[in-house]
């Protein structure tokens, strides 16, 4: 069950290409989705959770000047396993730090690990979209957590 379930959440992850990036929009795949509502539209076009599901409300600047680690404490109460940055494996989530001194702020999709090197998918503000792409050492340097979705094991 748990490598189809992964295999799902690539799949729709990778399905998502190309949707443009639109800050706090609820996920249409192909309309638009920010880094927090692109995971919420993978679990549900995966089957992870329901259709319709919301996620908690949150303020565009959420993750400007604070020190409290807000999305990751989100994504506990939403389900999520927090895992070891170096379990991850493809349908896991990584929490990154795109600013310095800042909480982490951004998700991505591992979509594929080999040979320890990592493909991930996210909506990306600067590129405007979904997008996929391998994890070069600048992007493995800002990974500050890893979780499983809600109902998927090891």
């Amino acid at each position: 069950m748990s490598q189809t379930m992964r295999a799902a959440l690539v799949r729709e992850a990778l399905d998502w290409v190309g949707t443009p990036y639109r800050s706090r929009h609820y996920p249409v795949k192909g309309a638009g989705c920010d880094c927090a509502s692109f995971l919420l539209g993978v679990a549900m076009g995966a089957g992870v959770v329901p259709v319709g599901t919301r996620l908690p409300a949150y303020a565009p600047d959420r993750h400007l000047h604070r020190t409290d680690e807000a999305y990751r404490e989100a994504l506990l109460r939403m389900g999520f396993t927090e895992i070891r940055t170096d379990q991850a494996a493809p349908g896991d989530v990584l929490l990154l730090v795109m600013g310095r001194h800042q909480p982490a702020s951004h998700t991505a999709i591992v979509t594929a690990c080999q040979a320890g090197r990592l493909r991930i998918a996210h909506a990306s503000r600067p590129v405007g979209k979904v997008c996929a792409h391998a994890a070069d050492s600048a992007w493995l340097a800002r990974v500050r957590y890893a979780f499983r979705f809600p109902g998927v094991g090891a």
